[in-house]
């Protein structure tokens, strides 16, 4: 099922430059150095920039004869790069709706570094109306202020404009109106004001991680060719987690990777990236749709596909607006292929000394888990300062009720050696450190009782109680409802001899993109919502009695309401009715997806997904006989490879059918 993925893969072609004086005059107005804005680019990979002087040069010493001999050696040496260039365009695809997007991105890893950003459309990517200039010796507060107050700045004079003014304007008036032209419509300025957003540039972080990619690459792409796997996949960490393989999410994804824990337990270790690129592929047969769903779900990709009715990325991008495809899901095929790009020929975009882009914090590994103002006041850097410099830390270790994760590798604000951190990180761990995180802690929800109650009984708040357990506003509970309110009691102290850790010099943060993180259920391509009709479909390892206890009714009254009979089974794939009376369509869900979650991390604890094969079905073959008696594996886990197979007829004579290949461990 793989055939795209096994074909041979070069550099793709990239687009064309503008001319040198519209790249001037556009860095003039955006404020960027025009050194930085107008160093040459190759139009292709296979045609240097100096080609037109070496063919010149060539003339003038020896002749016409002679520089007609190197230009079809060259012209020859292109046409066979670029169509090797071609097959890798097939694989992923560069749909000139996209392009705005690539070259933002491109912009952001290469242009800028973290002490400027860009305010630009969230919609509209090739709409910058200015790169704003942050303090570096600012503090964090005053540089989060500094940005808040020039996105209202940009907010007020769009609408100002949308009001009709055109005379007398402002400089933030001028530059908002530019892009838009002084015949903007009323309501199309109205719209551009809500979608005003800054973006902090990544260019010191990604000449980082080009450093710390000499380490890995060739490793990773050596099993990505044995995987049979596009090798221009190992451009992904430059996405995720610029590829430091210390790196932790807010979330809880880890690794160069960013793989969930729930996602990377299906796998061996080595091949975990390669096998659910692979299994994104073999269901969604499209690579931008596989490398999205890395990012937004593998269930989520295959809605916007069914909903959008395309497998077109950029007509997705375009149309869809389902639950949490926000900017990073639709953003994540266009940074990967502007990564692709910049890994590829870094010299191009930051000279062959690849400079640095000024002074970075240091790094340093946590040996124990440690309480945040433990590490605050060791290292006497504000709270807010050390939350900016690690966006990855979840909003639970900044309240104080989770700790600082061994392992986690800390940046620090500059001003000491990395051997003097080490060595007081080391000290911290032995005298505030603890061998364990503070583990969550699970409250039933009684008769009458409130979530304010329940939030002040475990020292929360509301609003992060309807986070956590996905609640749709604090009045979605009932009795009986099993709600995570992530506390719990003090873990033991380490009061043990610390060790220095070998902390990767690198940034710790997930990734110069920031993402919507991969769901519980990254690797499963199922439906488990419930529609605005009330309807779900039925997936494997469901029963009636399951539906009655997530909807607190009787097993008796779903069957009326769906005409089955007594002992009539469920069919899956099919449609099914639900009495909401009790309960939301939300809460029913979160059940829902518990139980498909606690159901696969039982499985996965004993056994690890090392591959797949492919079976051509023959007479008699059935999906239940197939997963169940044939090849060992459940109902639901074969199901998750063949989402499209309809489970209540015959399976086609001849298809073929993916099939995993689980081992022991």
């Amino acid at each position: 099922m793989l055939t795209l993925a096994r074909m041979s893969h070069q550099a793709p072609a990239t687009a064309p430059d503008p001319p040198a004086s519209a790249v001037l005059r556009s860095a003039r107005e955006l404020g960027v150095p025009s050194s930085t804005a107008a160093r040459p680019v190759s139009p292709a990979p296979c045609i240097p920039a100096h080609v037109g002087r070496l063919v010149t040069n060539t003339r003038e010493k020896y002749g016409l004869a002679r520089s007609l001999v190197l230009v079809l050696s060259i012209l020859l040496q292109c046409s066979a790069t670029l169509a090797a260039a071609g097959s890798t365009d097939k694989a992923f695809p560069r749909p000139a709706a996209l392009a705005p997007a690539v070259a933002f991105w491109t912009r952001v890893y290469t242009e800028i570094d973290t002490s400027r950003g860009f305010i630009h459309d969230d919609r509209r990517l090739g709409v910058v109306y200015q790169v704003l200039t942050l303090d570096p010796d600012d503090s964090p507060a005053n540089q989060n202020r500094a940005i808040q107050n020039a996105l209202s700045g940009y907010r007020k004079a769009l609408l100002t404009l949308a009001s009709g003014k055109r005379a007398h304007l402002t400089a933030t008036e001028t530059r908002a109106l530019r892009p838009w032209g002084k015949g903007a419509a009323s309501e199309q300025l109205k719209a551009a004001a809500d979608r005003v957003r800054f973006q902090r540039g990544q260019a010191d972080r990604f000449n980082a991680g080009l450093a710390r990619a000499t380490k890995w690459q060739r490793r990773i792409e050596a099993i990505f060719r044995k995987e049979g796997l596009p090798t221009e996949l190992a451009a992904l960490p430059h996405v995720e987690s610029s590829y430091n393989p210390k790196a932790h999410s807010s979330a809880g994804a880890a690794g160069l990777w960013q793989l969930m824990p729930s996602t990377a337990e299906r796998y061996l270790s080595s091949k975990a990236a390669a096998q659910l690129l692979e299994h994104n592929y073999a269901v969604l047969q499209s690579w931008p749709l596989a490398l999205t769903a890395y990012n937004h779900g593998l269930s989520g990709m295959r809605r916007a596909a069914l909903d959008t009715g395309t497998s077109d990325i950029a007509k997705i991008v375009a149309r869809y607006d389902g639950d949490s495809f926000g900017f990073a899901s639709r953003n994540f095929y266009a940074a990967f292929l502007a990564a692709l790009d910049v890994s590829r020929r870094p010299e191009v975009y930051f000279g062959k000394g690849r400079e640095k882009f000024g002074q970075r914090p240091l790094a340093v590994a946590t040996s124990a888990f440690l309480p945040l103002d433990a590490v605050t006041r060791a290292f006497g850097v504000e709270p807010q300062r050390l939350r900016d410099l690690n966006p990855g830390l979840a909003r639970t270790v900044w309240s104080g009720k989770l700790l600082i994760p061994a392992g986690y590798t800390l940046r620090l604000p500059p001003g000491q050696t990395t051997p003097e951190a080490k060595r007081k990180m080391a000290q911290l761990a032995r005298t505030a450190g603890y061998r364990s995180q503070r583990p969550d802690v699970y409250h039933e929800v009684s008769g009458g009782e409130s979530l304010s109650e329940i939030a002040e009984k475990y020292g929360a708040n509301t609003s992060e109680l309807v986070a956590l357990n996905k609640l749709t506003s604090r009045h979605d509970i009932r009795a009986g409802q099993i709600l995570l309110v992530a506390s719990g009691p003090e873990p033991d102290l380490v009061r043990s001899q610390g060790r220095e850790s070998d902390a990767d010099d690198g940034d710790s943060e997930p990734g110069m993109l920031t993402v919507e993180t991969q769901p519980e259920l990254a690797a499963d391509p199922a439906d488990y919502r419930v529609h605005a009709d009330g309807t779900i479909i039925i997936q494997a390892a469901e029963t009636l009695g399951h539906y009655a206890e997530w909807l607190g009714v009787t097993s008796k009254r779903l069957r009326e309401i769906n005409r089955l009979r007594e002992g009539q089974p469920l069919v899956i794939g099919h449609r099914f009715k639900l009495d909401l009376a009790k309960t939301s369509r939300a809460s029913f869900a979160h059940q829902r997806v518990a139980h498909h979650m606690a159901l696969q991390a039982s499985y996965f604890q004993n056994v690890r997904i090392e591959g797949t094969r492919e079976h051509r079905v023959q007479s008699g073959d059935t999906l239940w006989g197939l997963a169940e008696q044939r090849f060992g594996v459940p109902l639901w886990l074969l199901r998750q490879y063949n989402p499209d197979i309809a489970l209540d007829g015959v399976l086609p004579l001849g298809g073929v059918i993916s099939v995993p290949v689980v081992a022991k461990g």
